[in-house]
Parts: structure tokens; sequence; C-alpha cells
């Protein structure tokens, strides 16, 4: 594995497409907290508004998830992730000149918010069927792993950093940082020298998108793999979200700690994300890929019911709430590394782009269903009530793969090319 691991570090585009993500991931962070900053401190906007600003973000994924899938298995991926994040770029900076000649609405940060997801999903679904094009597909652990570091570092820096520039400039200014961001993203793509054939897959004939995308649903449904990462992951992210959603109010008005701590016990408990990102490609080498995944749900599980059960003093319910939370970034970090990883392995490079697809907007529904329920239970049931289902519902989601064939999968091994004919000849 130290051979492996030696080895990337050698691999030019892989050096490239990790730097661009890196300082993307980083620039996004700021967006993530510097966009509703600016719907609330520049626009005055009221809860319910901000409240719709993140739906307007989440929205296209559950849309256009599956067309997406559909159209990056027609096409080279690279070009889209370059039309992707320019397209970012230019969204972006038409916020500050539109606040600079006063212009600013908060009609257009729900557009902003609604273009941006839409080229996010397609960036996120073509950047994951493009990676096993890049990398060998025995490295994927390690190269997901160094990826997810990126992005644990970054929300660990994003917020402060995004707080820092709103309060020396303005929200709208510092969504500038975001636009450079991707610039050094599709200028790191643009160097990359690995070059796509005109498409995955030639066909005398081209079925209809919905045809594909249909394709792409009845081999995440079909396969005994891949249904139970999806099913899992889903039912893990559902339940997440219900905590997710209440998530502040119940440490400000359950456990009573002062709003001035929370960015501390975030920023601490990153330090879980990062040290799982680290530790999953060891985990999956020594232990097995399936044996990796489902310790990584189950630790995220029950450092969720820590976070349940917390209560006491402010200085200990504190504490109780960063270990839980830095429990659950550090396992589910382990949990998605191993997931990605093994769906990029048994997947032929044809259906990459769908089954991502299907992955993600199957994850993005029942996330979206998750935040309602969340904010519904905790009306009808109370906050700590809620949070404890919550918890109860992930180790649900983690005993569901505990049972399943995933646990027992050591290594995983792409399929032969007479497999992958068999198999879409069966969709």
């Amino acid at each position: 594995m130290a051979q492996s691991t030696a080895r990337l570090w050698h691999e030019r585009d892989f050096l490239l497409l990790w730097s661009g993500q890196t300082i993307s991931q980083l620039g996004s962070q700021v967006t993530t907290w510097a966009l509703p900053l600016t719907a609330v401190l520049v626009l005055h906007a009221s809860p319910m508004q901000t409240g719709l600003l993140t739906a307007a973000s989440i929205a296209p994924y559950i849309v256009a998830g599956l067309l997406a899938g559909a159209w990056v298995d027609r096409v080279r991926r690279r070009p889209l992730m370059i039309a992707a994040d320019v397209g970012r770029a230019l969204l972006l900076l038409s916020l500050p000149l539109a606040a600079g000649f006063g212009k600013l609405t908060l009609l257009q940060l729900y557009g902003v918010a609604v273009l941006m997801g839409l080229c996010t999903i397609v960036f996120d679904v073509a950047y994951g069927a493009f990676l096993p094009s890049v990398v060998a597909r025995q490295h994927l652990l390690d190269v997901n792993g160094k990826l997810e570091a990126s992005s644990a570092a970054a929300r660990i820096a994003g917020p402060g950093l995004a707080g820092i520039l709103v309060q020396l400039f303005s929200g709208p200014t510092a969504l500038l940082a975001d636009a450079v961001s991707f610039v050094a993203s599709f200028g790191s793509l643009l160097l990359i020298r690995f070059r796509e054939t005109r498409g995955p897959v030639v066909r005398d004939e081209q079925p209809s998108w919905l045809h594909e995308v249909g394709q792409g649903v009845r081999l995440v449904a079909a396969h005994a793999l891949l249904r139970p990462l999806a099913v899992s992951a889903a039912l893990f992210g559902l339940f997440d979200t219900m905590l997710v959603a209440i998530y502040v109010p119940y440490l400000v008005r359950e456990l009573h700690i002062p709003a001035a701590l929370l960015g501390g016990i975030f920023a601490v408990a990153g330090c879980g994300g990062l040290l799982g990102a680290s530790l999953a490609a060891p985990l999956a080498h020594r232990a097995g890929i399936g044996r990796a995944m489902v310790g990584g749900m189950l630790l995220a599980a029950v450092a969720e019911m820590i976070i349940a059960v917390a209560q006491g003093p402010v200085l200990l319910a504190v504490a109780l709430v960063t270990l839980g939370e830095a429990g659950v970034q550090g396992g589910d970090v382990v949990a998605s590394i191993a997931n990605s990883s093994a769906r990029q392995m048994i997947v032929e490079d044809a259906a990459q782009g769908r089954v991502t697809a299907t992955m993600r907007v199957f994850s993005a529904g029942l996330a979206a269903l998750g935040a309602i329920l969340g904010g519904w239970c905790a009306d009808h049931l109370g906050l700590r009530p809620t949070v404890v289902i919550a918890g109860v519902g992930t180790i649900v989601a983690g005993v569901s793969l505990w049972l399943s064939p995933v646990r027992k999968q050591r290594e995983l091994v792409p399929p032969t090319l007479h497999e992958k004919v068999a198999s879409q000849e069966a969709l």
C-alpha cells in the first residue's frame, strides 16, 4: 500500500486533479456560508427566505440528477467538468457585480443557487465517472481518501475564512474567493494530459435518454452490491438530515450551549473527518473494503447516539457533542470513501455516470424528506426525542449494511468485458 501511495505523488494528472479540487472545495465552503450571510446581512432575508435559498441549491440534484447521469455517459467527461467550473465562476461573479451597482436581489440569489446546483450536479457526476479513467482502479481507495481529506480540511478552514472575508469586505465580495477557486479548478483540468475517446460507448443506434436513465436505475436496483450500498447510504442520509435540520436549536435550546461555542465545536470535531479520511484506505486494505464501510457507518451511528443523550452542565454537554460530532464525521468519511471507491471499482466505465447519479438522487431525495421529517417531529415530539429517533435510524442503516453481502467483500474486482456486455443486455 505504501508503494501504491508513493506512486500517486508522481502521477501528474492525479496531482493536477487533486490540487484543483482542494482549492475548489475550500472556495465552495466559503460560498456555503457567504451566500446565506449575503441574504441576511445585505438583503435582510427572513428565516423562511434563507430556507428557500438552501432548498434552491438542493432541488437540482433531485430534479436533474438522473438526466445528468445519462448525459455524462454519452459524452467526454472532462469538457463537461470544465464547462461546469466556468459556469459556476461566472454565476458567482454576477453577485458582487450586481451588488456594486445596487441591483442585487433575492430573486438573483435564488437563480444563482439553482444554476449553481445544476452545474454542481453535472460536475460531481462527471467527476465520479472521470476519476477511474485517470487513476488505476487499484489506487481508488487511496485517491478518494486524499480527496476526502482535502474536503475535511476545507470544512474546518472554510467557515472561518468565510467569516473573515465577510467581515473585512462583504458577503457578495467574499464570493469572489469561490469564483477564483473554480478558475483554479478548470485550469488544472485543462492541464491534464489524459485524453478521453469521443464517448465511453459507441452505439449504432443511440437509445433515448429516458431509456438510459432507466438502465442506470435498474442496474443499481438489481446489483447484489450496489443495491445495499445505495439503500444504506440513503437511509443514513435520511436520519442524519433529521438531526441536521434541528441541530442548532437542539444545541442552543435543549443543551443550552452558547452560540459563541458552536463554531469551536464544529472546528474541533472536523478533525475527526480529517482523521477518518487519512485512515480510510489503510483500514480498507487491512480489514477489507466491506468491513471498513460497515464499521465507518456504525461508528457514525453510535456517535449520533452520543449527541442524542448529551446533557448535564454546559462544559460536559460541549465535550459530549464535540466527541459525538467528531465520531460522526470520522465514521461517515470512512464509509463514504469506501462506498465511492466500491462503486467506481465494480461499475463499468460506460455506466459510471448513470450509477453515480442514481445513487446521488436517491440519497438527495431521502435527505430532503429527512429535513422535513426532522422539523415535523421536533414540533410534535420535541427536540431530544427527534434526535434520539435520528440516532436509532442511523443505527438501523448501519445494521442493514452489516446484514448485506457488502460486509464480506474484501476486494472488489472490475467486471470482465463479457460480464459488462451481459449485464447491459440483461437490462
